[in-house]
Formats: C-alpha cells, sequence, structure tokens
C-alpha cells in the first residue's frame, strides 16, 4: 500500500484500536479524530441551515466515551456505488463517497 501512515487504514485502525484497548484518551489519533468530527459537525450543519443543533452535537462528541472511537473496517461493494465516488484525493487508492447506504457495505472487523 502507497498510502501514508496518516491516511494508511491499516495504520489508523491500528492506533485508534490500540488506544480504545489501553484507554488512551490522551491519543493523538483519537484526539485528531475527535476535531476532524467536530469541525464537520459545524461545518456540515451550518451549511445545512441547521445552526441550533451544532451546540448539542458539538457537546455530544466532545463528550462521546473512549469506546466509541472503537474502529470499523468495512468492505464496500463498489458495484453499487458507480457514479457516486470519486477519486483523485490524496492516494490514488481512496474513493469519497458522500451517501454510503447501510446495505452498500458490510462491518468485516468492529
Amino acid at each position: 500500500m502507497r498510502n501514508g501512515d496518516d491516511s494508511n487504514p491499516i495504520w489508523v485502525y491500528l492506533s485508534l484500536d490500540r488506544a480504545v484497548d489501553q484507554g488512551g484518551i490522551n491519543n493523538a489519533k483519537v484526539k485528531e479524530v475527535k476535531a476532524n468530527l467536530l469541525l464537520v459537525i459545524d461545518r456540515e450543519l451550518a451549511a445545512a441551515g441547521r445552526e441550533t443543533e451544532i451546540p448539542s452535537a458539538l457537546a455530544a462528541v466532545s463528550a462521546a466515551a473512549l469506546d466509541m472511537f472503537t474502529p470499523q473496517l468495512w468492505r464496500i461493494d463498489i458495484g453499487a456505488i458507480v457514479g457516486r465516488y470519486t477519486t483523485g484525493n490524496q492516494y490514488p487508492d481512496e474513493h469519497c463517497v458522500r451517501d454510503l447506504r447501510a446495505h452498500e457495505f458490510d462491518v468485516v472487523i468492529s
């Protein structure tokens, strides 16, 4: 895999899994994931005109127990998302799907 560690799914999974197993509330990867979630919540709810929901959503993520960051590996049926994903992100094997539906993936490991 040519991805850098920061976006290598195996490294991300192992980092989060180890942090959760060890109770690492100050783990850098957990902090990064939490910070990214907070930014996305703020941006997306504001863009959708749902500003009144932002404080409670941010509070929920901020107060989330460490086990809520337990990683999962998903197997996505790429045939089911044809035409709905973009490529050309940081690495050639990364794809962005903005509207993934529950029936389009299976949880492989959680």
